[in-house]
């Protein structure tokens, strides 16, 4: 048979085959396309997480014996070459890293002399500034960041099991940086860097290991970040301002001016605003001073440790429980002098000179006359924060600064404070409504558009052009 001859019978043998329809591909879901937006809340001793949905927004929430929580610990372990999973939820766990965040701040600043960076110089082995070090302290934060954001991710699909169905199903994640102005770049840059190369990480389908090797996780720093669309870092002093827009407490029109101090366990982070809602015309917001301050509770805990011995965890416990300890009373009325002091200087300094060139009025009779006071942050106390932000008022206003200990305010300043609401489209469980002092970050984090002036100084820029 020739050639042309066996071409032509396996053409027909091919033609009476039984034919195979292919699959037609599922159809797309009626629904409208899930459009996730994660406010991340990166902390100093913990994180926390409020997701959007559109017009309604939830809480990452997980189950730790048998307990609801909502707090996720900004500690790993290290041990023998490797991460681990803090899986305690505990703050300052045995063979642990933490203040991981403050670490790679001091990282981009270059002060290799930091206290902070003491552990991780131990645990790597590594001199002060050196490479190593450096790489070690990548290593770690992206091992945090790309577990806990796989951890946040899973509670979604869990939640949403039909999330991906949709071809425009899309989570775009936003995430808390310690900056307050323009300049720091440097931070903005690394931040955002480990955050795509983590939420790369978390966006894989099989489950993420509880541990990894240091050699595995340098690898992966060595990458250059992916280019993701969905990844964003917003300084989170200026987040405050969206928890308090948003909420029912609210006000309509009014001259006020609202100070935010919120006090984490890393940073005490204060802005100062006024908002103006026009009924059904355009809202305008002034921001007028945002400030970024190294006195975080967690510093309390470390002067004392650093000054009258025992560990950190001694004298969190001790600060937590109200003791009455001579030497932490010490510590307290250093840093609430010291915050006060730059309270004064730094954050009205900057209210006043923007409240001069922006609204024409008279700086320091507007400030005491017109300011309003809302404290927040999980490391939120009387003294020295309280104390520290009305003794500082008092010294503007020319009157001599005393004691507030306890809440004992005097009526003047008591009327002054006031407390954000729970916003109406923020789910939390039943029981849970303490949580929310603890969420105004993440949840002004949550939403899709936030504003382009993140900095007074953007809005100074824009005044003055005007």
């Amino acid at each position: 048979m020739s050639l042309l001859d066996r071409l032509e019978q396996l053409k027909q043998r091919l033609s009476t085959r039984p034919q195979f329809k292919r699959p037609q591909s599922q159809r797309a879901p009626s629904r409208d396309p899930y459009v996730f937006q994660i406010g991340f809340d990166f902390g100093t001793s913990y994180s926390k997480c409020v997701i959007r949905d559109r017009d309604k927004a939830f809480v990452f929430s997980f189950d730790l014996q048998g307990k609801t929580e909502f707090l996720l610990s900004s500690s790993i372990l290290y041990r023998d070459g490797f991460f681990s999973t803090n899986t305690a939820n505990q703050l300052y766990p045995e063979h642990g890293l933490w203040y991981i965040k403050m670490a790679l701040v001091e990282l981009a600043h270059r002060n290799f002399s930091a206290p902070v960076l003491e552990r991780f110089n131990k645990a790597a082995g590594a001199a002060p500034g050196s490479i190593k070090l450096q790489n070690f302290v990548l290593s770690a934060a992206l091992f945090y960041l790309s577990r806990a954001l796989g951890k946040i991710r899973s509670f979604i699909l869990m939640r949403y099991p039909d999330y991906g169905k949709h071809e425009r199903d899309d989570m775009f994640v936003t995430m808390a940086i310690p900056v307050s102005n323009m300049a720091d770049r440097e931070t903005e840059t690394l931040f955002l860097r480990l955050l795509k190369k983590a939420w790369a990480m978390a966006c894989t389908d099989s489950p993420m290991a509880e541990s990894a090797s240091w050699k595995e996780m340098a690898s992966l720093i060595a990458k250059p970040a992916p280019a993701l669309r969905e990844c964003k870092v917003y300084p989170e002093v200026s987040a405050n301002i969206q928890v308090f827009l948003h909420s029912p407490a609210s006000p309509g029109r009014t001259t006020n001016i609202y100070l935010v101090t919120d006090i984490g366990a890393g940073t005490v982070d204060q802005c100062c605003f006024t908002f103006y809602n026009r009924d059904r015309e355009e809202d305008k917001l002034n921001y007028l001073s945002a400030q970024v301050f190294d006195l975080g509770s967690s510093v309390i805990d470390q002067l004392c440790a650093r000054d009258y011995g025992h560990d950190v965890e001694y004298w969190r416990k001790q600060k937590e429980n109200g003791s009455e300890d001579k030497h932490l009373h010490r510590v307290l009325d250093h840093v609430s002098l010291v915050l006060s002091n730059n309270f004064v200087a730094v954050s009205l300094k900057e209210l006043t000179d923007h409240l001069y060139r922006g609204n024409g009025l008279s700086p320091d009779n507007t400030v005491c006359r017109l300011c309003y006071i809302l404290f927040s942050g999980g490391g939120d106390m009387d003294h020295p924060y309280h104390t520290a932000v009305l003794n500082g008022l008092r010294r503007k206003m020319g009157l001599p600064i005393r004691e507030v200990m306890d809440g004992s305010y005097t009526e003047q300043w008591e009327s002054r404070i006031i407390n954000v609401q729970k916003p109406g489209d923020l789910e939390l469980p039943k029981g849970c409504e303490s949580w929310m002092k603890r969420l105004l970050v993440a949840y002004g984090l949550s939403f899709y558009d936030l504003p382009g002036n993140r900095f007074p100084d953007e809005t100074a820029i824009v005044q003055n052009r005007g």
